[in-house]
């Protein structure tokens, strides 16, 4: 969050500056900014951002959408409908001053004005795209378990956040998604609280923590991490109907004298292939453990500083193929660092289809 929301929208404001503030000052910015529906950034270059709004307030129809920045006399109107209740709410439960209709109009209307050029139709951009022939990819942001419908309810974000989620958000038919990847770190990791049967709250977790750079992108808090839960990974895959997975951060296990894959769990006397859906029993359940032998750094080419299937230790490749095996899919990349030069590619998804 900004201190000034409206410096954001400034040419000369540095985009990567962080200003820090209080909650109060950080809870009323985030009322201010609560007009966002979505926004299309195509210039320049060829990425097309797509971001909706996912707060309840988009489900009772109480947020502003891009557009309503457009046509000041509509927005105060709108606005005029919904502030008293955001004023009451900061006033009364959170003692911070409320909002002037008349200034918020002219501020929203500002940043209308500054906004505009980069607004569009994404769902008709995206349909002028596909029909072109073009290559698309569609990014998730968070992972399966957080799905408002299908996760650990109620540890999860407010939308959904499955391949499904994806055709609703952009306004395309599911019919036109030729394949399904599904990203999965060689480890797993959580943010917040939930159950988590692997979970490592030994110094093995913190070994993967600082290793993967495990830390929130915006707060810094840590994340969670635990060995790898293929029950979790199987329940991804049926909802997301993925079809190839890529694996990821093998190079933060290396080092390690044995890795573990957790395959199901025992529950009340009971073997669980599956992941239990109440989180009751996800929390009293124990994870059923495969060790695999550790594998040291990997090395990339020595001709080519890239990294192949070669470049991949034998015990690294056996815990691949074994994932994939449990899994029940293909790994169709895999990777041991962040570079491109450090993504082996072993099936692209674009050979064979338009959007993914």
């Amino acid at each position: 969050y900004q201190r000034e929301p409206m410096d954001v929208l400034s040419p000369s404001h540095p985009s990567k500056q962080v200003v820090l503030m209080s909650a109060a000052q950080m809870l009323k910015t985030s009322v201010m900014v609560n007009f966002l529906g979505y926004i299309a950034d195509v210039d320049p270059g060829p990425t097309l951002a797509v971001e909706p709004r996912s707060e309840d307030a988009k489900a009772l129809s109480k947020d502003r959408r891009m557009e309503d920045l457009l046509d000041g006399p509509a927005l105060r109107g709108k606005l005029a409908r919904i502030l008293p209740e955001k004023n009451a709410t900061l006033q009364r439960q959170h003692r911070v001053e409320g909002f002037d209709l008349d200034e918020l109009v002219t501020l929203a209307t500002e940043w209308g004005r500054r906004l505009e050029p980069h607004m569009a139709d994404t769902t008709q951009l995206v349909q002028e795209m596909l029909a072109r022939g073009d290559h698309l990819l569609f990014e998730g942001a968070q992972g399966t378990l957080l799905d408002i419908d299908h996760g650990t309810y109620p540890y999860v974000t407010s939308s959904s956040t499955t391949a499904g989620g994806a055709c609703a958000a952009l306004g395309i038919g599911p019919g036109l998604i030729d394949a399904v990847v599904g990203l999965a770190k060689a480890y797993v990791t959580r943010v917040g609280l939930g159950p988590f049967p692997t979970e490592l709250d030994n110094a093995i977790g913190e070994r993967l923590r600082q290793r993967g750079s495990e830390f929130g992108a915006t707060t810094g808090r840590p994340r969670r991490c635990g060995w790898l839960d293929l029950p979790a990974l199987r329940l991804a895959i049926r909802i997301s109907g993925i079809e190839g997975l890529a694996l990821t951060k093998l190079d933060v296990l290396a080092g390690l004298e044995s890795v573990r894959i957790c395959t199901g769990y025992e529950f009340q006397g009971r073997v669980l292939d599956e992941m239990p859906l109440d989180l009751d029993d996800l929390a009293e359940a124990r994870p059923i453990y495969e060790d695999h032998p550790g594998w040291a750094d990997v090395a990339p080419s020595a001709s080519s500083g890239a990294f192949s299937e070669g470049s991949l230790p034998a015990n690294a490749r056996s815990f691949v193929e074994r994932v994939s095996r449990l899994a029940g899919i293909p790994i169709w990349v895999a990777s041991v660092g962040p570079a491109r030069t450090e993504t082996i590619v072993r099936h692209n998804p674009f050979s064979t289809g338009r959007s993914t």
